[in-house]
């Protein structure tokens, strides 16, 4: 990801920290798929963190989801609509 000069250094501190994360993230999860790994990068390039998610799932601890637990359920629940009824 390539940070361009005219952008301001908060921000790109902050952009740098999302990568850092995104990068540690990916390493994490040695076994998502090439899906999964497309779709969190899509999601961080449009500036959101690898710790939320855009249905708003949560675990069953109550606490929100990150990216790819939420990906998986979400795929799962079209899956086995069934199990969630």
């Amino acid at each position: 990801m390539n940070i361009k000069t005219g952008t301001d250094l908060e921000l790109k501190n902050l952009l740098r920290n999302e990568l850092q994360t995104l990068n540690k993230y990916v390493d994490m999860f040695d076994e998502m798929t090439a899906s999964e790994k497309e779709g969190l990068r899509e999601w961080m390039a449009n500036g959101r963190s690898v710790n939320c998610n855009g249905n708003y799932l949560y675990g069953e601890n109550g606490c929100l989801l990150d990216f790819i637990e939420a990906y998986r359920m979400a795929e799962d629940m079209v899956a086995n609509p069934d199990e969630y009824r």
